[in-house]
């Protein structure tokens, strides 16, 4: 069995040398590293170059700016069974591919796979868990996945390079970064599993590739709760549900953020066609909110 793990980057010269490191230092020894720059203006390539390795296959690409389209990029430039995605600035943990591959061994067939991650903001680790503590290792459906409201970092997902492809999902380039709406996508599809094991550890700082996009996941979550719907995947009460939970999250960050201008246009737009069956939308957002919409 052979891992893809593919990476994308840009402007990292000063951190991806760990990310390398991580995947050098795997226990399990038989996967390739594909990196993508994204033209790159800093010393990138020779970080890269100085590691000698086989294993790793450097592509400098012309300017993107946008994930979905590299992550294309990266897979399809991919030999392996399954694609390991790992951002530029995370690491793994040594044993990570061993251990997925143990889990695959044991629970074929698997499509996909993410794990449980540790985020480091400002050298303090601490544990995420993706699901209740009742959800140990188990497959995940659709309503996992939307119930919980909870991210799946990209740095924790393994795919079946075959079943994705054979099933005509890969990610979709409408949106900047795309990995939420495949993995949703692809729990559409049977053996979709979530293991609670930290094998991953997402650093937090100010040059992320998505800083400049911190709004953008909750409306690509949005418009995959449209395809969801448009598909019958789930009913129009249950998408107007999750709808309304997501805008209620998209509101609390924009308030939490100052940033009180996009806060008062989505509320004025919005507030009016709720069914404030979200708890009365939190209490009418906490009644805080209101006082900044006029």
């Amino acid at each position: 069995m052979k891992f893809s793990i593919v990476t994308i980057t840009y402007n990292r010269a000063h951190i991806i040398g760990k990310t390398i490191q991580s995947v050098i230092d795997q226990t399990y020894e038989d996967h390739e590293h594909i990196i993508i720059d994204d033209a790159s203006t800093d010393n990138t390539a020779e970080v890269v170059s100085n590691f000698n390795s086989t294993k790793l296959k450097y592509h400098r690409v012309q300017k993107s700016g946008r994930l979905s389209t590299l992550w294309n990029i990266g897979i399809s430039l991919s030999t392996g069974d399954f694609i390991a995605i790992l951002d530029s600035d995370d690491t793994w943990k040594p044993h990570k591919l061993e251990t997925i591959k143990n889990f695959i061994d044991k629970n074929k067939p698997v499509s996909l796979i993410f794990h449980n991650v540790e985020i480091i903001y400002k050298n303090k680790q601490t544990r995420y868990s993706h699901f209740p503590e009742t959800v140990n290792t188990q497959k995940i459906k659709l309503t996992y996945l939307l119930e919980n409201d909870t991210p799946v970092y990209s740095s924790s997902v393994i795919f079946n390079k075959g079943v994705s492809l054979n099933n005509n999902n890969v990610i979709n380039e409408y949106f900047f970064d795309g990995m939420q709406d495949f993995v949703i996508r692809m729990s559409l599809i049977p053996h979709t599993y979530y293991l609670d094991k930290s094998l991953t550890q997402i650093v937090r700082h100010n040059s992320n590739l998505t800083n400049n996009h911190t709004d953008y996941g909750f409306y690509e979550l949005i418009d995959t709760l449209g395809f969801l719907k448009k598909t019958d995947k789930i009913s129009i009460a249950d998408y107007e549900r999750y709808k309304e939970k997501n805008i209620y999250k998209l509101l609390s960050f924009y308030f939490s953020n100052g940033n009180f201008e996009k806060f008062k246009g989505l509320a004025k737009i919005n507030l009016a066609s709720f069914s404030l069956t979200f708890n009365k939308l939190k209490a009418i957002l906490k009644l805080k909110f209101l006082f900044f919409i006029k």
